[in-house]
């Protein structure tokens, strides 16, 4: 059985992150290989890719760019702070090792090991925001150029937002360029993919979207519970003041996820089954989050979805905006507040969703495999 390899963020303590390098490794199997996740050993953190070459490239990016000084502090002092507020708390964190250990087989390599081949077929980098373009540093692990151009396939990875940091231009075109196989998962990654490199690129469903409710259902024995009707509330971010009206103003129980919101709700403990299982069973979800808002649409649920209260952190509509501008579910995106609660409850016709994202399901399946092949 042929081998693929691959190269995302299955380490992150995230549930969408975890969840879409699952649902991919899944796919791939269904489609005959073997498949296992590739880390490059030596990060310096055990969930992400801080690796000593990551740190030299961010000083190397202050040097050629001084100008990048306070963002990268600020962008420490939070990631390193003992206060960080969206930390996950211990209980969510025991449930992620635990399904990190038992779904995901992931094989730590040496760049050297790597370089070798380890006898696998193909590549595979994505899905999720691997390739952001704000990134102070772009991971050539995540550009698979440890490997040969011909063993290389991108499938539905995310730019993070509609532009590219100018100090990352070159790079970027230069990494891909390195792909026959390219893929992304937003239209706005498209546009950037035809801007730099001259290449029209398909777009393609996120890995979680592969994968139907039923599917769902069967591979995570997720089970249907019946109580009292609830609001899942997962926010990434601080709610925005008409999140956290709507939410106050709904006459049920809400519950809160992944970390704490004063104003809202409690907080409940979750890896990525136990999320799954929430949303399953949820009446209503409301989510700044992009998988928490893919998720509410494959599991058939009401739902609205809300831009960070930051508004320098708007990068999360282009991925939401994307995927409902596909499936004709614009109006769940950020509506206005007199009109908040009537769209939340009015009934979304899911036989029609169903059918379209069926279509891009199929397609999404057969560039895959092609790519594959």
């Amino acid at each position: 059985m042929e081998k693929i390899g691959i190269a995302c963020g299955c380490r992150r303590l995230n549930h969408g992150s975890i969840l879409q390098s699952y649902a991919l490794c899944e796919v791939v199997k269904e489609m005959g290989y073997d498949c296992e996740f590739t880390w490059v050993k030596g990060s310096l953190s055990r969930h992400s890719n801080m690796r000593i070459e990551k740190l030299l490239g961010v000083m190397k990016q202050v040097l050629l760019h001084p100008s990048l000084i306070p963002q990268i502090m600020k962008g420490l002092k939070s990631m390193f702070s003992a206060k960080n507020p969206y930390a996950l708390p211990k209980e969510s964190q025991k449930l992620f090792e635990n399904f990190i250990k038992t779904e995901l087989k992931i094989i730590d390599y040496s760049k050297h090991e790597l370089k070798i081949g380890g006898g696998y077929h193909k590549f595979i980098c994505g899905s999720d925001q691997i390739w952001n373009s704000y990134e102070y540093y772009l991971d050539p692990m995540y550009f698979l150029r440890f490997t040969s151009r011909p063993k290389r396939v991108a499938y539905a990875p995310s730019f993070g937002t509609d532009k590219v940091a100018y100090y990352n231009e070159k790079t970027l075109k230069k990494y891909l360029s390195g792909f026959d196989h390219i893929s992304v998962r937003e239209e706005s990654g498209k546009d950037i993919c035809k801007m730099l490199i001259g290449r029209d690129v398909p777009v393609v469903l996120d890995p979680t979207l592969l994968l139907d409710k039923s599917s769902w259902i069967r591979l995570q024995g997720l089970k249907h519970i019946q109580q009292e009707d609830y609001c899942l509330a997962y926010f990434l971010k601080e709610p925005s003041t008409p999140a956290v009206e709507l939410i106050n103003g709904l006459d049920m129980p809400v519950k809160v996820l992944p970390v704490a919101h004063v104003q809202i709700g409690q907080l409940g403990f979750a890896g990525p089954r136990e999320f799954l299982e929430l949303v399953l069973n949820a009446k209503y979800v409301l989510t700044d989050s992009f998988h928490g808002t893919i998720f509410s649409i494959n599991f058939e649920k009401q739902f609205l979805c809300f831009d960070h209260s930051n508004a320098s952190e708007n990068e999360e509509a282009t991925r939401m905006t994307s995927i409902l501008g596909k499936l004709g579910l614009e109006e769940r995106f950020a509506p206005d507040r007199a009109v908040m609660k009537a769209i939340l409850q009015k009934q979304i016709d899911y036989a029609e969703v169903k059918e379209k994202l069926e279509q891009q399901r199929r397609q999404s399946l057969a560039y895959l495999s092609q790519s594959l092949a």
